[in-house]
């Protein structure tokens, strides 16, 4: 099958990478980027490819640094992660001069960090889970995991009675 745009570059050079950083820092949206990119390189761009290479652009702006900044406002805000996204945003942009959404922040956190970062623990009579509140169980368990000591403890709080938490609370806040 022979098209129009077959013998196009399906790579990016950098004069079209900085036209479209330079669209995307306008607030166009990858529908409209790709149609002036493609009016102006004669390219075949989808949208889809305009957002995927915006993404993978932003991706070269995260360092240990930014990670830290994400943990820490997640750290901050564990009940609200949309809020901690925004908050790390905020704090990486003014930091380091970047122009990254809160949406990036929510991908580098999901498909980075807390695949590599201790953040979050949930818990319950069950048991514990890192950095997830969902995790795939195999008959209705949760899998075992080695607790650090405080994990240990907390765990062993989960296992009193209410009357012993009830003593323990009191004891705790005198």
């Amino acid at each position: 099958m022979h098209s129009q745009y077959a013998n196009r570059q399906i790579f990016w050079d950098a004069e079209e990478e900085r036209y479209l950083i330079k669209l995307y820092k306008k607030g166009r949206t990858h529908k409209q980027i790709s149609v002036l990119l493609n009016d102006k390189f004669d390219r075949a761009r989808t949208a889809r490819s305009v957002q995927a290479r915006i993404e993978r652009i932003n991706k070269k702006n995260y360092t240990v640094e930014t990670d830290k900044l994400i943990i820490a406002a997640v750290r901050q805000y564990p009940l609200n992660l949309q809020y901690a996204f925004k908050i790390a945003c905020k704090e990486i942009n003014a930091k380091y001069k970047l122009d990254i959404k809160p949406i990036s922040i929510q991908g580098r956190y999901y498909s980075f960090v807390r695949k590599n970062y201790e953040i979050i623990t949930t818990g319950s009579n069950a048991g514990f889970s890192i950095n997830v509140k969902n995790k795939h169980r195999k008959d209705n368990k949760l899998p075992k995991q080695n607790l650090k000591p405080v994990q240990s403890l907390l765990k062993q709080i989960l296992n009193l009675s209410d009357k012993e938490r009830a003593l323990l609370i009191d004891l705790l806040t005198i």
